[in-house]
């Protein structure tokens, strides 16, 4: 079995995702638009029920950012309100 399983100190089992195995789908790097609260990016492979997406590196380190998958793309959300232009690395995901 593959996964991650950690028990506690009495022997319970309390994390178990062996049955969430993953493939790394995809890699991209955008330029994120500055006055927006978010925006669609095409990635081939996303799908709405089985991926996701993260965010692995900013230009600017305090933008706080998030992300949806939908068929066909990503769309990517400014959490706090209307954005600065930024510069993201994007890790697509797909669960098998």
């Amino acid at each position: 079995m593959s996964g991650l399983q950690c028990w506690d100190t009495s022997g319970r089992l309390v994390v178990d995702l062996g049955d969430y195995m993953v493939r790394h789908r995809g890699r991209i790097t955008v330029k994120a638009p500055g006055g927006v609260n978010q925006f669609d990016v095409a990635m081939p492979g996303a799908t709405a029920s089985g991926s996701f997406a993260a965010i692995t590196t900013t230009l600017m380190q305090t933008r706080i950012w998030g992300t949806s998958c939908y068929d066909g793309g990503v769309t990517v959300f400014f959490v706090p309100g209307t954005s600065f232009a930024d510069t993201l690395t994007i890790d697509l995901y797909n669960f098998i």
